[in-house]
């Protein structure tokens, strides 16, 4: 190997695994081109310089050459037959060779290129004019092919920079997403947490409505006890009640039939009664006929009587008049007549005459008068015998109407406490129903005793497996909010990993393009150096001839580089692997896909 080779390789700088402290740092934000483009297009270079070589016409003009220059244009030939079936033929699938492999085989390539010199450089020799045609003729074709290769390198590198764009707008657009999912688990974090504190609030209400239960419970037990020997007493007195009312149950039906009797008894009584009635309201009917019938007697024995005073008056003056007649009447008598009533108003006109006043009547009239008056005197015995037989009848009228009404009071009387019986007798059965009544009744108050108790029993049993139930619900809430913090905590580190993972891919990615891209300048600039070195005049016979000056190549085309572009997950597009096969590429990332991108692709 030549100097120059020794010095290309020195100059060559060392691979880092990780690619970490190689190059300045400011490059590696800007630069994100693909590895495999850049040693697609330097193992496209090699190959047509390898075509150019062997097509020129130095090399079929019929010049002598040694077998030295035959054995090399074989080895030139064989290579370019290995160059054309790796760029012709689709290799089998294999993984992309790593960078030291890259390395190797520049390294290789540079030799063989160093032993094309050599080669040159010994048939120069021979024929100078015939290489120099050979070598402007090459420089031409290279630097066309130079172009050509900056024009397909800036064109590649503009489908990089806008796929890599195109990554970064949906890495932007994951992150988006993310965001929002973020902002949405937190917001229903923070929804779960108030349902906590809801549920935690509500649990220790619970406790304390079990912390106030619990006595309650007690004392509801004390009461049930106390409930249970009540109710047992309350048994026993039922027993005792129903043995008393099946007595009096027997003791009814007993009362019921003595009640019917007297039922009909009174029903007959009522009949009797009524045909009492009826003959009162008859002997009434009589009695007030008799009344007025007495009434009229009454007044007409008034009558009478005022006529009999009139009449006595009548007969006294009569009286008098005959005393006068007969020597005087007493004054005395006049006075007391005239007391009683029996004396008329006109009878003390008559006054009595002195005994020395003549008398002027005759003896005729006084014998007129004595006649006048004997016949009123058994007028009035008459009319006073009538009275007494009238008055007589009056009053035996009178007592058969007082016996009458007598004997209606007794009937009455007796009526009246037959009814009077015939009620106690009502009254006692109803007491005694009523009594039978309130003992049922007792016993269905203690039966509703006895119900209320069970109730509150069950009731009781409800609300503690109701609390049961509830404390189980939440002690089952608290463990899925646990397991579910547990889950969340899990996925956030998780992610957080794969951030990092992906960041440090992202920068070692980065940082292997600026080694490649490095590497592959200063190649080139090995490649323009050995294309610019100046031919060497032969000194002596064991150093190779160095070659004719040639052109330097033209600077590639500076394409210039977006801003900070941020490089997706995913792996480059086949399509490009496809179309060249034998290009190199850099491995994937990692085989399978990250547990963030399986997450992004559920929640798609």
């Amino acid at each position: 190997m030549s100097d120059s080779g020794r010095n290309s390789l020195t100059s060559l700088p060392t691979y880092a695994g990780s690619g970490l402290g190689y190059g300045p740092q400011e490059a590696l934000g800007p630069l994100s081109a693909s590895t495999s483009n850049i040693n697609r297009l330097g193992t496209t270079a090699g190959a047509a310089v390898a075509l150019e070589k062997l097509e020129q016409p130095g090399y079929q003009n019929g010049l002598s050459t040694s077998y030295s220059d035959r054995s090399s244009s074989v080895k030139s030939s064989s290579s370019y037959q290995q160059l054309n079936h790796l760029g012709d033929t689709p290799g089998p699938q294999r993984p992309a060779p790593s960078s030291d492999d890259v390395i190797q085989d520049l390294e290789n390539r540079l030799w063989e290129k160093e032993q094309e010199v050599q080669h040159m450089h010994r048939n120069l020799e021979q024929s100078e004019a015939a290489i120099v045609q050979v070598f402007e003729e090459k420089q031409h074709v290279w630097e066309r092919q130079m172009d050509e290769l900056g024009q397909n390198y800036a064109s590649r590198l503009q489908q990089v920079t806008r796929r890599a764009q195109r990554s970064q707008n949906a890495l932007q657009a994951q992150i988006t997403r993310l965001s929002q999912d973020k902002r949405r688990l937190q917001e229903e974090m923070a929804a779960l947490l108030a349902q906590r504190e809801e549920l935690e609030r509500k649990c220790l209400h619970f406790r304390k409505e079990q912390t106030d239960i619990l006595p309650c419970l007690d004392e509801t037990k004390w009461e049930v006890c106390q409930k249970a020997g009540e109710i047992s007493l309350l048994k026993q007195q039922l027993r005792e009640s129903q043995a008393e009312v099946t007595q009096r149950a027997g003791e009814m039906v007993a009362l019921r039939g003595q009640l019917k009797e007297a039922n009909a008894q009174l029903r007959d009584r009522e009949e009797a009664m009524l045909g009492l009635k009826n003959s009162y309201s008859s002997k009434s009917l009589e009695l007030e006929r008799c009344q007025g019938e007495l009434r009229r007697t009454l007044t007409e024995v008034s009558i009478l009587r005022e006529k009999l005073g009139v009449f006595e008056a009548e007969v006294l003056g009569l009286k008098q008049a005959l005393w006068e007649m007969g020597g005087g009447v007493d004054p005395a008598i006049t006075q007391t007549l005239g007391a009683v009533g029996l004396l008329p108003h006109w009878g003390a006109l008559y006054s009595p005459r002195t005994p020395s006043e003549p008398s002027s009547t005759p003896l005729t009239s006084t014998s007129d008068a004595l006649l006048s008056l004997q016949s009123d005197e058994a007028k009035a015995q008459r009319q006073e015998v009538q009275r007494q037989e009238r008055q007589q009848r009056e009053e035996a009228q009178w007592r058969d109407m007082q016996q009458h009404q007598e004997a209606h009071q007794r009937l009455n009387a007796h009526l009246y406490q037959e009814a009077h019986l015939h009620q106690e007798a009502q009254l006692r059965t109803e007491a005694r129903l009523h009594q039978g009544a309130h003992l049922c009744q007792e016993a269905h108050f203690h039966q509703e005793a006895q119900h209320k108790c069970q109730e509150a029993q069950v009731e009781s049993g409800i609300l503690r497996e109701q609390l049961d139930q509830l404390q189980g619900a939440l002690r089952l809430e608290r463990q899925q909010r646990e397991r579910q913090a547990l889950s969340f905590d899990q996925e956030r580190h998780t992610w957080i990993d794969e951030k990092e993972r992906v960041l440090k891919y992202q920068a070692q990615l980065q940082v292997s393009y600026v080694e490649t891209l490095q590497k592959n300048q200063a190649l080139e600039q090995q490649v323009g150096q050995l294309g610019s070195k100046p031919t060497p005049t032969p000194s002596s016979s064991s150093s190779p001839p160095p070659p004719p000056a040639l052109s330097t190549f033209p600077p590639l085309p500076s394409v210039p580089l977006p801003a900070p572009i941020a490089l997706t997950l995913s792996p480059p597009p086949c399509e490009d692997v496809k179309g060249s096969p034998s290009l190199l590429q850099l491995p994937t990332p990692w085989a399978g896909p990250s547990r963030l991108e399986m997450i992004e692709s559920t929640e798609i």
